[in-house]
């Protein structure tokens, strides 16, 4: 039977409007799917402890302990999921970048530290720490200033981040640019700016008993550099008149694993 060209031509409508909302409906189902599953950290870089015998290694957490002169600094390596429990909220966590597929990767190269002054006198750290790799490039660590910076106040909706782009070394095989921009909400910008000022650690002024600790951040390290040093050059201790220059150094081994 052969049908008026109306009734062809509503058939051939009715037929791509079908097509039409059962792939928008797909879409929006594995949108929500992939929102109700939350954020999970993708762990292919992390830091292992390597000892010398002058400190000591807590064998679960990868954190090391050295003590000179009453002074006792702690020093732990941080991966993905270690700074994805950060915060409660992963939009003003401004350490790591969660992808659409609600993974989360870290920006930078991060460790926590923690000085204990056991003396009876005050010690002074106010000198950026240094990281370097086997190649000899060096890294300092990053003030809160470096974050107060990018993401500065703005009066528009959205702040545009500038971002070092680690992604093309494996997913993006072929994007060579240093640097990536992603737009983010003000609101989120500003939770970023106060994690930052609350975590970061910049300097320390410890009287007799006190303890200090915070975040040390660095530019994300290259997956090829492997050994690595993690220097502290000037912890100063004052007696009396006097002052003393101490020198904290703690090796680690950063380990990339392998991507099938």
């Amino acid at each position: 039977m052969r049908f008026p060209p109306r009734i062809l031509i509503f058939k051939e409508r009715s037929k791509m409007y079908t097509k039409f909302f059962l792939r928008t409906a797909i879409i929006l189902f594995f949108g929500l799917m992939i929102v109700s599953c939350g954020v999970k950290a993708r762990v292919d870089i992390y830091m292992e402890p390597v000892a010398t015998g002058n400190e000591h290694l807590d064998t679960k957490t990868g954190a090391m302990t050295i003590e000179k002169e009453g002074v006792s600094i702690t020093v732990e390596p941080l991966d993905a999921s270690d700074l994805l429990l950060l915060t409660d909220d992963k939009d003003i966590n401004p350490y790591i970048d969660v992808n659409f597929w609600r993974y989360a990767s870290p920006l930078y190269t991060v460790f926590d530290i923690n000085i204990h002054n056991k003396r009876d006198s005050k010690v002074v750290v106010d000198s950026p720490t240094i990281l370097i790799d086997e190649n000899g490039e060096q890294y300092a660590s990053l003030p809160y200033d470096y974050f107060k910076d990018i993401y500065g106040a703005a009066p528009r909706a959205h702040t545009q981040i500038v971002y070092p782009d680690y992604r093309y070394g494996y997913y993006y095989p072929y994007r060579y640019s240093p640097y990536y921009i992603r737009r983010v909400s003000n609101t989120n910008v500003q939770g970023r700016r106060l994690v930052a000022r609350e975590t970061v650690f910049d300097g320390a002024k410890l009287f007799s008993g006190a303890k200090r600790g915070g975040l040390l951040v660095f530019e994300r390290l290259d997956e090829s550099a492997t050994d690595v040093r993690l220097a502290i050059p000037e912890v100063v201790v004052y007696d009396g008149r006097r002052k003393q220059r101490l020198d904290f150094e703690f090796n680690f081994r950063q380990i990339v694993s392998v991507k099938e």
